[in-house]
């Protein structure tokens, strides 16, 4: 499973959650830290890590098998 993660941060001088933004996405745990050290000196404060999975599914696959689970009407 492959995972990225996403960098959120409030701007200085915002503390409502509808001017959050991504200040970075990226595989590596490190760069986080690193980011979020760079973004603190600047003022940006309030800061989440989401996670994401981007593996690809297989859509291929799922129809395949849907087609040959379901019996033809008509």
């Amino acid at each position: 499973m492959n995972r990225e993660r996403a960098l959120w941060a409030l701007p200085a001088g915002e503390s409502d959650r509808l001017h959050e933004q991504v200040l970075t996405s990226t595989t590596d745990p490190a760069r986080i830290e690193t980011v979020k050290a760079l973004a603190t000196a600047d003022g940006w404060h309030g800061f989440r890590v989401q996670v994401l999975d981007v593996s690809l599914p297989d859509f291929v696959g799922a129809i395949v098998k849907g087609a040959r689970q379901s019996p033809r009407r008509g």
